[in-house]
């Protein structure tokens, strides 16, 4: 039964499914409702919106990058990308001392935080963090170290001015960037400390992109310090994230990177606290939260 269902009814339903829904992603008059399916704040459930979720992956991944990045601008840009910037701004951060994150405590899964307090308190740093959207993170550690200077960065110009309005700092600025063009900003500052962080973002960059950011990072000269701090999500189906020879798809615009992988590629070495943190022990979080992981990614 189960080689019938692998070699056989399983194609078969893909197939059929594909077959009926390739009007919905062809024709430009159901944008709206295909908007309604797959953004990714859609809060649509059921069976019909299932499949129409697993056929726009199908769709979304076999597609080249410029065609991938059309399909992202027309389900992430704009309202979209304001709406999800607005419901990240209604969250603290950090959250307090005694906050938690699934099984463990906030502060054991985002080391992050600390982390970059410590490299900030000792010396001034360009400070760029890749998809800062409603600028939460990033308005942060610019309010707490004012002699240092943030560029926050987004796909999206509508999202960066949202982020603009709410923290408007003298040592904070956002702007337009993509991950793959980080490079070219610092080459444009005058900076010789830099520190390039992410949280949540990079998993939304194509593999294309991480694999040219990392290789354009690797050629930048006159720099004397260059911190890469990412903390991003693993998918852990097959095996650790930290093992896949380059990225995984997972889904929803969304892919698992191992940025040891690319680091090594282009010889960026990398630092010993790299990890990957488990925060869902019990069962029911390991039920909600199936096959995941987060990728805590230093280089310095």
């Amino acid at each position: 039964m189960n080689i019938a269902w692998e070699r056989v009814i399983k194609p078969g339903i893909k197939f059929a499914v594909m077959l009926v829904s390739w009007p919905f992603w062809r024709f430009p008059v159901l944008n709206t409702m295909k908007r309604e399916y797959v953004a990714v704040n859609s809060d649509r459930n059921g069976p019909f919106a299932m499949l129409m979720r697993w056929s726009f992956d199908h769709q979304f991944y076999k597609s080249n990058v410029a065609q991938r990045a059309a399909l992202q601008d027309q389900f992430m840009g704009g309202d979209t990308g304001v709406t999800w910037a607005d419901h990240y701004s209604s969250e603290p951060f950090p959250p307090d001392q005694n906050a938690r994150y699934g099984d463990l405590k906030w502060s054991d899964v985002y080391r992050f935080v600390e982390i970059l307090k410590d490299f900030l308190s000792r010396e001034n740093y360009l400070f760029l963090q890749i998809g800062s959207s409603s600028g939460r993170e990033i308005g942060y550690f610019a309010g707490l170290f004012p002699g240092s200077t943030f560029l926050g960065t987004d796909l999206y110009e509508d999202v960066c001015e949202f982020a603009a309005s709410r923290y408007q700092l003298d040592n904070l600025d956002f702007v337009p960037c993509q991950a793959v063009d980080i490079a070219e900003l610092i080459r444009n500052s005058a900076h010789r400390n830099v520190i390039v962080f992410s949280s949540g973002s990079l998993s939304y960059v194509f593999p294309e992109h991480v694999d040219e950011m990392f290789r354009q990072l690797s050629t930048l000269e006159n720099i004397d310090r260059l911190i890469l701090c990412f903390h991003e999500m693993g998918l852990t189906r097959n095996r650790p994230p930290d093992q896949v020879a380059g990225s995984l798809n997972v889904g929803n615009f969304t892919y698992s990177h191992n940025y040891r992988h690319y680091a090594g590629m282009n010889h960026i070495g990398v630092d010993e606290r790299t990890s990957l943190i488990y925060p869902f022990i019990t069962e029911e979080n390991k039920r909600r939260h199936k096959d995941t992981c987060h990728y805590f990614f230093l280089s310095e």
